[in-house]
């Protein structure tokens, strides 16, 4: 687990932190974001996996130093439960600049200051502007790349996908599978299994090349001392051709959202 990472949403401040190389949200923060009066209520509604404690060690901390914190499905859960307009737009913000920023470097981080200093109602303008510019590219894509909708994308595709990206990937395809489902599936088809409360690859798996397990590490936030993660599962180019043989997802659109997470 890494230390608190914050990000500035219109007036709000949202903590977000790294747990096995996944992004939680603490409850409290995404529920004042979006006006919900009840953030216990909401925790009781998720899933177990969904949803955790974490002890805030950093600061001067006043009364329960406990906070609830949710998984990346339990963020979608909460904000779909909003009846607020804007709700769209904040897990848009969420998933296609925090959630990225926060895989590729660890952190968040990219344009916090500039977007903090804007009036609310530019950063809503600038999200509706970035999903009418990604509608418009993936209209133009549909014209002029036909043929990047094939299976031939995903065979020829490098690197590796956490499960839940896996999940989206086939779930996109047409298989009945998701981002919270699969793993799950992945348990019962005996690819994963829990230890220590941390999905693990079956060696079998790993053996063939359809799973890998990634070290991670990061800095103690009081000693600075290198401390090691526990290795994040993840799934192989291999093992998305095995999944989509076992879960029935179509190549065509498999492999075109491939093309586009991979880049």
């Amino acid at each position: 687990m890494t230390a608190l990472d914050v990000f500035q949403y219109g007036e709000h401040q949202v903590r977000t932190v790294l747990v096995d190389g996944e992004p939680w949200f603490v409850l409290a923060d995404l529920c004042r974001v979006l006006e919900i009066a009840n953030p216990s209520g909401v925790a009781a509604r998720l899933d177990e996996d969904e949803r955790n404690t974490l002890r805030l060690t950093e600061g001067n901390q006043r009364g329960n130093p406990n906070v609830t914190i949710v998984s990346e499905p339990g963020m979608y859960q909460v904000v779909l439960r909003s009846d607020r307009p804007e709700a769209k737009q904040f897990r848009w913000w969420l998933t296609h600049d925090v959630l990225p920023t926060i895989r590729k470097t660890g952190r968040y981080g990219s344009d916090v200051d500039m977007l903090a200093a804007l009036p609310h109602a530019s950063v809503l303008r600038m999200a509706a502007d970035a999903v009418e510019a990604r509608d418009a590219a993936r209209a133009q894509l549909a014209i002029v790349a036909p043929k990047a909708r094939s299976w031939d994308v995903l065979a020829n595709a490098s690197g590796t996908y956490t499960v839940s990206e896996a999940g989206k990937l086939l779930a996109s395809g047409g298989a009945a599978t998701g981002p919270r489902i699969i793993f799950g599936q992945l348990h019962e088809a005996g690819w994963i299994f829990r230890r220590a409360g941390v999905w693990t690859g079956y060696q079998d798996k790993i053996n063939a090349g359809l799973l890998v397990e990634v070290a991670g590490s990061h800095r103690h936030p009081r000693t600075a001392e290198e401390v090691l993660d526990a290795p994040q599962v993840r799934v192989t180019v291999d093992g998305l051709h095995a999944l989509r043989e076992l879960l029935g997802a179509a190549p065509e659109i498999v492999g075109l959202e491939l093309e586009a997470v991979a880049s």
